[in-house]
């Protein structure tokens, strides 16, 4: 497994981590807060990781496999959908107290961020890796 691939796997750990901290519904709406943060800041990094170093190279590849580039345009399309629905989700219950709602929209956050993050370790990242076996 290439150094890349290792490193993005490891921060989708450290973001499934820092969701499941915030889904405590004990904790404070401060507390939250500071979760909250933690989880953007993830996002934020591992986005920009996956830009830099992971997608130029698909993006590349796509240019004459097929395949690749129908793979890099449903990526696309969903991780912006689910990067905008955890910072509204931030945005929202950062000043709410938690509440049914709050449970609710957790777990809807935390499935579709989980799907995604199996499909990348699962589909993207192996393709990744086959451009250079």
């Amino acid at each position: 497994m290439s150094e890349l691939i290792s490193e993005l796997i490891h921060e989708h750990a450290l973001l499934l981590s820092a969701l499941d901290k915030a889904g405590n519904i004990s904790l404070s709406i401060e507390d939250r807060k500071k979760e909250f943060d933690a989880i953007k800041e993830l996002l934020l990094l591992h986005i920009q990781n996956e830009d830099k170093n992971l997608y130029p190279v698909l993006k590349e590849a796509a240019k004459t496999d097929p395949t690749i580039n129908r793979l890099l345009n449903s990526y696309f399309n969903s991780m912006s959908e689910i990067s905008q629905m955890v910072f509204d989700f931030v945005e929202k219950y950062s000043k709410e107290k938690s509440d049914m709602a709050y449970i609710a929209d957790f777990q809807v956050l935390y499935l579709k961020l989980k799907s995604r993050i199996n499909k990348e370790e699962n589909i993207l990242f192996p393709k990744y890796e086959s451009l250079f076996s």
